[in-house]
């Protein structure tokens, strides 16, 4: 049963990421293309062990609307900080964004690794059924939150100097949103509203993710040389 469900996690998972990429894969030619996805994957999965072993634990421990909202906003900016710095400390060191499409898959292969990470420790303390659950609501959200940010973070890498800090500012904005949206998702399951309010939340999660698709894929003939050879500085 675990093998299976975990099979089905990486597929469903796989089909996210190929729709990110645009269902073409003659866009990743060389061989590093897929292995720096499998590195950021192997990295969500620590993230994720971190995030539970290292990150304050912020438990709904009142029944007040108000603490069960504030501790929603920690534990998704804790968990957002955490994968975000991770994956701009790690792209600068392995020097792996040489176009603005390589931070959206990047992004997307750590939300995807932390999911999966947090999958198998849900499980454990819940069984199959939550694994299952969380595979069709949280693995997709997380993909959609590193695509976002991922993606909007190589875009502004992706210009001149001088244009760089209106582009971060859009990555800041696009960031401060995931939070929010990740913020609403943990509260709506800790006050257990009705799972379509669930699957709305992921609604509005993969519009960032494609906005940052559609951008990406737009201003990349433009901005490729921009990112070649370039080492990225970590800014949060």
């Amino acid at each position: 049963m675990f093998f299976a469900l975990l099979a089905a996690s990486i597929a469903v998972g796989a089909a996210f990421l190929f729709l990110l990429i645009g269902f073409s894969l003659r866009a990743f030619p060389r061989r590093r293309d897929f292995l720096f996805p499998a590195i950021f994957v192997a990295l969500g999965l620590l993230c994720s062990w971190l995030g539970t072993h290292v990150l304050p634990t912020w438990s709904h421990w009142s029944s007040k609307l108000l603490f069960k909202a504030l501790t929603s906003l920690g534990s998704a900016a804790s968990e957002e900080i955490l994968k975000t710095g991770v994956w701009i400390t790690a792209a600068s060191c392995l020097r792996s964004l040489r176009n603005p499409r390589d931070g959206l898959l990047q992004g997307a292969s750590l939300g995807l690794g932390f999911a999966l990470g947090e999958n198998i420790l849900f499980a454990l303390v819940g069984g199959w059924q939550t694994w299952l659950l969380r595979t069709v609501i949280s693995l997709p959200g997380h993909i959609a939150y590193g695509a976002a940010w991922g993606g909007f973070w190589s875009w502004a890498q992706s210009t001149h100097q001088r244009e760089r800090r209106d582009r971060l500012a859009v990555f800041l904005s696009v960031w401060s949103l995931v939070v929010g949206l990740h913020a609403l998702y943990n509260l709506v399951s800790a006050v257990h509203f009705p799972l379509v309010a669930l699957l709305s939340l992921d609604g509005f999660a993969w519009a960032l993710a494609l906005a940052s698709s559609i951008v990406v894929w737009t201003d990349e003939p433009a901005s490729r040389q921009q990112l070649q050879g370039r080492a990225l500085k970590p800014v949060i």
